[in-house]
């Protein structure tokens, strides 16, 4: 017998953990699993078997930790961002992201026209750290704020007309004028 529900398992296997329980359970296999994979991750960064992602500034006050791989790198070649010290930025998701030290610590700098995304860095040494106070649910962080190794590639380049001369792009990642499409 298939089970699809908390019920049809509790009448396939009389006895079982599924008889047994009172426990106000998900009604789907889907729902089930669904519970089960956020258990799982949950034993793993208790036992430490799930390895975060460390990240930290120059002088080490700031310091956060990514519980997943971030999903996509690229470069800017805006003139603000490599100003900002931060061209190579990596996506995180904002419940991705656990501080550890430091948050007092962040300051943004708010650009004036055209410019709309601000910049953070730490108020002591300095270290550029992308959006890192973001309250979107995906920002980016400069990547150069990572100090575990994340095996990820420049995926995009983007603004490289901004691209100063003395710079050769030397990947095959795809190049846009402005933001990627």
């Amino acid at each position: 017998m298939t089970c699809t529900s908390l019920l049809d398992c509790r009448a396939a296997w009389p006895g079982s953990f599924f008889h047994r329980t009172n426990l106000n359970l998900p009604q789907t296999i889907e729902s089930y699993c669904a519970l089960l994979n956020v258990l799982v991750m949950f034993l793993k960064i208790k036992i430490g078997v799930l390895e975060m992602i460390d990240g930290s500034c120059c002088c080490g006050a700031v310091k956060f930790k990514l519980k997943t791989k971030p999903s996509v790198m690229g470069t800017c070649h805006c003139s603000r961002c490599r100003k900002a010290g931060a061209s190579t930025i990596v996506f995180v998701k904002k419940e991705d992201l656990n501080w550890v030290a430091g948050k007092d610590k962040v300051a943004t700098y708010q650009p004036g026209a055209p410019y709309k995304y601000g910049r953070c860095f730490c108020t002591i040494c300095g270290s550029s750290l992308g959006e890192i106070l973001s309250s979107e649910d995906s920002f980016p962080i400069a990547a150069n704020a990572l100090d575990s190794d994340i095996s990820l590639t420049v995926q995009f380049h983007e603004f490289v007309s901004e691209k100063p001369c003395w710079y050769e792009i030397c990947d095959d990642a795809p190049q846009s004028t402005g933001h990627p499409s």
